[in-house]
């Protein structure tokens, strides 16, 4: 678990339950350990800085200085080359349900550990009003 208590939207919680109907218990195992303490909150009541699925997130990337941005996607809808990563990646179960300005320790596949800090988040209505 990641160390904070993550905030979901009721939305989200439920689907994220329905994926286990479709991926491995070993892919879904860390995340169900991951929602299991988190609240559960409606759609309306989240702040508009918790990560949550579908939205945009800015990420710095302490010691390096450097930004990236990412998008926290169901698993089909994942695109690398498009930088939506599945919910059920190690970045995607780290993300999920923190707020701007969280640190986090994140190890990536490669085994090394990034301390990475949450700058932004940006709905997908608020990405599609600034783009159209």
């Amino acid at each position: 678990m990641s160390g904070f208590q993550i905030i979901l939207t009721d939305k989200d919680f439920s689907k994220l339950k329905e994926i286990k109907c479709f991926h491995s218990d070993n892919e879904y195992k860390k995340l169900e350990e991951e929602i299991e303490h988190a609240k559960v909150v409606p759609e309306f009541e989240i702040s508009k800085d918790v990560v949550t699925m579908n939205n945009q997130i800015t990420l710095l990337i302490l010691g390096k200085n450097e930004k990236i941005n990412v998008t926290i996607v169901y698993p089909c809808d994942a695109d690398f080359f498009q930088h939506k990563i599945s919910v059920l990646s190690t970045l995607g179960m780290s993300l999920l349900g923190l707020k701007v300005n969280d640190v986090i320790d994140w190890s990536s596949p490669t085994g090394e550990t990034k301390k990475l800090k949450i700058l932004g988040v940006q709905s997908q209505s608020a990405i599609k009003n600034v783009v159209h």
